[in-house]
């Protein structure tokens, strides 16, 4: 029993020390442009941003050559004991291999081999490994030079697409999608709607969706809005709209009484896509402005246009509940909606322009002003804000007046002083609103 222990213990300290000692391997090398081609990676791999800018400029120009000597440093693993190492090389100085260093060349690594484009398809598999690392930076660059490869990288996928990692398969899943086309992907992506995981299977409806309709499409979808996670039945009632599935309507519409609102919210797009004049499906939209999936209800209300004037009162509501953090540059969803709506939805901004919410009045500023020429008749509401104690409404009101479209003395002082405003974001509007108004004005912007 010693004996075994003992053998045990030899085995994890030499497995320790090998770890410790990794270096990248001896590879032939030979000289480009004054240096070596081990030379020239060092300098892509490096943190100085000069050098490492010179040194893949010159590895897009070595080519597939220097792809042997990338390879290495994506061998590498991540490892248990890393936040243990980064304390003891405080105090044990002879460790060598910093975690730090050793995640942070793999990230150059990748990088560089993004860069390769087709010239990287010999380190196909250590990217495809790559798709299911930790770090999301490394995972996007992987993807990304999988991604440029293009048709050389479909191989790799394919066998990617059956890997024991949750996040390899849906990765290379989604980007197989791109080579839909092909037989051998179609199967292996059908094969993805049977997978365990509902994120490879949402993957898989999304490759199924990028390859347009064909045979046997259709039945694999309604099949797929049948599956116990939400997720996949959302993902699915989705893809049959953009798909153009007008036989699958009375299942979309059967999805309206499913316990999830993303689902139902999915539902009634399609259902819109499908039959543009279905008002069961606009009540639906309607109702999900009460939900979770309220903003994405809002952003297709807006693509309705006027002709989706009733759901005002659902969007007027949810633009008192919703906030975001920074309006002038991104509206509230619900904002953003009302603003498509016409005529029809200045009474109902005009109310809550008395609102007792400084953000609320904002956004409701903010959303007659995107109204622009239906809100003339909402002046005289805005036209007090201008002395506002807030400066955040007396700029907003002095940009909707001026996106209205109202030529007065007032609104032209309102939008100049806006010109020396804080945010270079409230200065440029403003400048851009005053040529609109004025062209032959002389609008200067004041400097940072």
């Amino acid at each position: 029993m010693k004996t075994r222990w003992g053998v045990l213990a030899g085995v994890m300290i030499l497995t320790f020390a090998l770890f410790l000692s990794w270096r990248p391997a001896e590879l032939p090398d030979r000289a480009h442009g004054g240096k070596a081609v081990s030379q020239w990676v060092q300098d892509a791999l490096s943190t100085d941003y000069v050098r490492r800018r010179e040194g893949r400029e010159a590895l897009v120009m070595i080519g597939p050559e220097a792809v042997a000597h990338l390879r290495p440093y994506l061998a590498v693993r991540p490892f248990a004991g890393d936040e243990w190492l980064k304390r003891a090389r405080r105090h044990l100085p002879f460790f060598e291999k910093n975690p730090t260093e050793r995640t942070l060349l793999k990230l150059h690594a990748l990088e560089a081999l993004a860069e390769l484009g087709t010239n990287a398809s010999g380190a196909g598999r250590e990217l495809v490994r790559a798709l299911g690392e930790k770090n999301v930076e490394a995972q996007k660059e992987a993807e990304s030079a999988l991604s440029r490869m293009g048709r050389l990288a479909v191989a790799e996928l394919l066998r990617g697409a059956s890997h024991y990692d949750e996040q390899v398969r849906s990765s290379s899943v989604r980007l197989l999608a791109g080579h839909s086309g092909e037989r051998a992907v179609r199967e292996v992506v059908e094969k993805g709607l049977r997978d365990r995981s509902a994120r490879v299977r949402v993957e898989a409806i999304g490759a199924l969706e990028a390859a347009g309709p064909e045979s046997g499409t259709e039945q694999l979808l309604l099949k797929a809005l049948g599956a116990k996670e939400a997720v996949v039945r959302a993902r699915a009632a989705r893809a049959l709209g953009n798909l153009g599935y007008i036989t699958s309507s009375g299942a979309l519409v059967e999805a309206f009484g499913d316990n999830s609102c993303e689902v139902r919210f999915e539902a009634a797009r399609s259902i819109r896509l499908l039959e543009p004049g279905h008002e069961g499906a606009l009540s639906e939209l309607i109702e999900c402005l009460d939900t979770e999936a309220d903003w994405k209800g809002a952003y297709f209300i807006a693509e309705l246009g006027p002709e989706a004037a009733r759901a005002i009162p659902g969007l007027i509501s949810a633009l008192e509940r919703e906030q975001v953090p920074r309006p002038f540059r991104s509206l509230p969803s619900s904002a953003f909606a009302l603003g498509k709506m016409g005529k029809a939805a200045v009474g109902p901004l005009m109310e809550l322009l008395r609102h007792s919410s400084a953000p609320v009045q904002l956004s409701a500023i903010l959303t007659l002003g995107n109204l622009g020429p239906d809100a003339a008749g909402a002046e005289e509401a805005l036209k007090p804000f201008l002395a506002h104690k807030s400066t955040e409404l007396r700029e907003a009101a002095a940009l909707a007046l001026g996106q209205i479209g109202i030529r007065k003395q007032f609104v032209f002082t309102a939008l100049e002083s806006c010109l020396t405003a804080d945010d270079i974001f409230m200065r440029s509007t403003a400048a851009h609103v005053l040529r609109k108004l004025d062209p032959d004005r002389d609008v200067v912007i004041a400097a940072e």
